[in-house]
């Protein structure tokens, strides 16, 4: 314990001496309850620096030989380098120990038997924030009980403050205000410039692989003549992928089924919009995201489809490079009966 930059030391100072004066105060109220079983607040070296100028304190280790009636250990927080040794019994009282504190940041729990592990958590995890499972799989890799990682959240309940910071891009949602927005998807979608489900859809006169990326726009439509399923559609597509599942290629296996026939392959339905979309062999295709494809909307012999692409979201970076690019739209598939594969 010392001057940090002096080589081997481990431990520096707390942040004052007022901080100091606090953290033996609370000590001294420890102690009428958990006598001192290491370290020593008046018999300690400094490396390196002034103890008496310095805010200097060792650590501390207490033992509660109690903790179920003698609560002084679970109600007095001396923010410093103190801690309290706390025998239990089983399990039950291991975790009943830890919901004391009424709220911490972190509780740490060593062991390999995960049984115990998941016990623990979903009992003590109502008065933590946070719970670290280490055992020897953990450890080398572990950054340890108070060290929390940047896309975690960090905070605890009660006593530990309510609060909550870090946790990813959630963590800066606390700072901003959020708001419900109510209307027409036509208006939602011009409001947030995100593509709403029902909003008005614009088909423009030129094909969207001819735009640069900053001229597309949100609801922006493009709609490809009809391709018709065929059978022989389906025994090609067994033939190209090797799938020669029973319901695509014998026409009496789902007799007993919704369906009345063979159906297409769902591969082969997705297969169709890039080329569906594509205005020239060398154009490119848009990105295709099937939302909701329900089995009892697949692709049968004589059904029609047709691509469909629509502006989604803002236009993002480079935009502006002067190359033609055809992200920014994603592709819906249209199943002309029986309903819309989207």
């Amino acid at each position: 314990m010392g001057d940090p930059s002096v080589e081997g030391v481990r431990m520096g100072a707390l942040i004052n001496r007022t901080q100091l004066d606090r953290v033996r105060e609370k000590l001294a109220i420890l102690a009428k309850q958990s006598p001192v079983v290491a370290g020593d607040p008046e018999q300690f070296e400094v490396v390196g620096a002034n103890r008496e100028k310095g805010a200097f304190l060792p650590p501390i280790l207490l033992r509660n030989e109690n903790p179920l009636q003698q609560t002084l250990s679970h109600e007095t927080e001396c923010f410093g380098p103190v801690s309290t040794l706390m025998p239990y019994k089983n399990l039950e009282e291991a975790i009943e120990i830890s919901q004391l504190g009424k709220g911490s940041l972190v509780s740490t729990i060593c062991t390999y038997d995960r049984n115990i592990q998941r016990e623990y958590v979903l009992n003590a995890a109502v008065w933590h924030g946070r719970i670290l499972m280490l055992n020897r799989d953990s450890a080398k890799e572990s950054t340890g009980h108070g060290s929390p990682m940047p896309l975690l959240v960090h905070g605890g309940p009660g006593h530990a403050g309510g609060g909550e910071e870090m946790g990813g891009m959630r963590g800066v949602f606390h700072y901003m205000q959020r708001t419900a927005i109510q209307g027409h998807p036509t208006d939602i979608t011009n409001v947030t410039n995100q593509f709403q489900p029902g909003a008005e859809q614009t088909e423009t006169p030129v094909h969207p692989f001819k735009k640069h990326f900053d001229e597309l726009f949100v609801g922006e439509t493009l709609i490809t003549a009809k391709h018709t399923v065929s059978e022989s559609d389906i025994h090609n597509f067994a033939n190209v992928s090797g799938d020669n599942f029973y319901a695509h290629m014998d026409a009496t296996a789902l007799a007993d089924t919704p369906f009345t026939g063979r159906v297409a392959h769902g591969y082969f339905v997705l297969s169709k919009p890039p080329d569906s979309l594509s205005m020239q062999k060398r154009s490119c295709a848009p990105q295709l995201w099937p939302r909701r494809m329900p089995l009892h909307q697949a692709g049968v012999p004589g059904h029609d489809h047709r691509g469909e692409t629509d502006g989604e979201g803002e236009n993002r970076a480079g935009a502006r490079s002067g190359k033609r690019r055809c992200g920014g739209h994603s592709a819906r598939y249209r199943q002309m009966a029986g309903g819309c594969v989207r």
